[in-house]
């Protein structure tokens, strides 16, 4: 397809970014709701949620990218738009946040850091990986879900035993 015929479907370049910003906001938003609704524990939850997210801006990311990052190109109307499904993705990360909070399985000082960091670690996934390089989207998405708990002193992490023993250890040595 050539470049005049995108305007086949599109009455300008600022309505193609906004719909591939809308594009990628609203499948995000899905997968993370479903996730989110599936039966879990708290640390299950927010584990699983944090999985998805990266996931998605590593698979996607060229559309992640685009989506996080131009946002400021988009007219006033578009960017509210936007705006308002990048809330509810963080109202999603929020809630599960709180529920563990809630629970006695995390401790954090403030819920509202706590949400933007851990949306802000998977978002930006989306400017640096490069496919077929050092971790595949699965296992960076395993990492980051087992930094994200031990972000929020996950009591329940088997990964943050194993860290704290591991930097005893080098400590000792």
């Amino acid at each position: 397809m050539s470049a005049a015929a995108i305007y086949t479907y599109y009455r300008s370049k600022a309505e193609l970014l906004y719909q591939v910003s809308r594009a990628g906001h609203v499948a995000l938003l899905y997968e993370m709701q479903a996730v989110f609704a599936r039966s879990a524990t708290p640390v299950q939850r927010l584990r699983n949620l944090v999985l998805t997210h990266v996931r998605f801006h590593a698979r996607m990311h060229t559309l992640a990218r685009v989506a996080n990052y131009e946002m400021q190109s988009l007219d006033g109307e578009s960017r509210r738009a936007i705006i308002e499904l990048r809330d509810q993705t963080e109202d999603v990360m929020r809630e599960a946040i709180r529920l563990g909070i809630e629970s006695g399985d995390f401790e954090t000082p403030d819920l509202d850091l706590a949400t933007v960091s851990l949306l802000s670690l998977g978002i930006d996934v989306s400017r640096w990986f490069v496919p077929g390089e050092r971790l595949s989207p699965e296992e960076l998405a395993e990492q980051y879900a087992d930094m994200a708990l031990r972000m929020l002193s996950c009591r329940s992490s088997g990964a943050r035993a194993q860290a704290t023993t591991a930097v005893g250890a080098q400590a000792r040595d």
